[in-house]
């Protein structure tokens, strides 16, 4: 039985080609059958969203900014003038 971090992971790479693919294909295409290329399209991004949105949930989202103490920032970082 696969974890649910492991689900969630293997779908959105999942998701996210075959959104790929429909971008290419949409390129090769023309008229009615691009019109319904796009509007598939339309439906997988939003699919991948969710899916980006559950990978999030289980932390497997975009690197966080780590926070810089007070201390740090008061320190200074050049030497003073004339030395």
């Amino acid at each position: 039985m696969t974890d649910p971090q492991t689900n969630a992971l293997a779908e959105l790479e999942a998701a996210t080609s075959v959104l790929s693919s429909l971008a290419w294909l949409a390129t090769l295409q023309k008229g009615p059958q691009r019109a319904q290329t796009v509007s598939t399209m339309v439906a997988q991004a939003e699919r991948v969203n969710k899916l980006l949105a559950a990978s999030e949930r289980f932390g497997n989202g975009p690197p966080r900014r780590r926070r810089v103490s007070r201390w740090r920032l008061a320190m200074p970082t050049d030497p003073p003038a004339g030395e």
